[in-house]
């Protein structure tokens, strides 16, 4: 985890999709955001509780740990033979990524959520106001992120492409993240200016 600074931002882009305006100032206070998407390792055991249970001091869950809401088990190969190790997990739905940072704190005795839209968008940006977060030039993007002309189909250990300037990696490409908020096309005409969130009254959709 990065510590990230309080601070102001410009959010949205006039040039980008309709649901990406209006371009309104917000500022957050500090918060902690994963260095890296999720990945496999982390995530397996909290999906195949039997995975778990032989990953545990003395083969056994504790109690608080195993009350938390996992995903029905999955018969097919989720990584749809893209790899494992090191890989970021895919395919969960919006509240099992929530349960998932359930599980993390019941493990931890951390406490873990998803970040709102509004954290994701500023520590992607990193302090910074151009298109990327490493500059306006496009031909650079290679260098930090895996996308449609490099990635050849299929997702990439994480943490192999450059950091952004705080140090978090693939927030550019690789694969989408979940964040907590509800999803709304218009809700930055009327978002509130400090700590904005929308929160989720029904299941679908979400913002990534």
């Amino acid at each position: 985890m990065k510590a990230i600074p309080k601070g102001t931002f410009q959010m949205g882009d006039d040039h980008g999709n309709p649901e990406e305006k209006p371009v309104h100032e917000v500022t957050l206070d500090g918060f902690w955001m994963g260095t890296h998407e999720v990945t496999w390792d982390l995530f397996e055991p909290f999906l195949y509780k039997d995975y778990e249970v032989t990953q545990s001091v003395g083969g056994k869950v504790p109690p608080n740990v195993d009350a938390v809401t996992r995903p029905t088990k999955p018969y097919l190969d989720m990584t749809f033979g893209m790899g494992k190790e090191g890989h970021p997990a895919i395919a969960m739905t919006h509240y099992n990524a929530i349960q998932f940072c359930k599980w993390l704190y019941e493990r931890t005795g951390e406490f873990y959520r998803l970040p709102t839209e509004a954290e994701w968008e500023y520590a992607c940006r990193a302090g910074s106001t151009s298109k990327y977060a490493f500059g306006d030039d496009e031909h650079n993007l290679g260098d930090y992120a895996w996308f449609l002309a490099n990635s050849e189909g299929v997702t990439h250990k994480v943490g192999e492409k450059k950091p952004n300037a705080w140090g978090l990696f693939d927030m550019h490409g690789n694969v989408s993240e979940w964040t907590y908020d509800q999803y709304d096309e218009k809700f930055y005409s009327s978002s509130p200016q400090k700590n904005p969130i929308n929160k989720p009254t029904k299941l679908y959709p979400h913002s990534v």
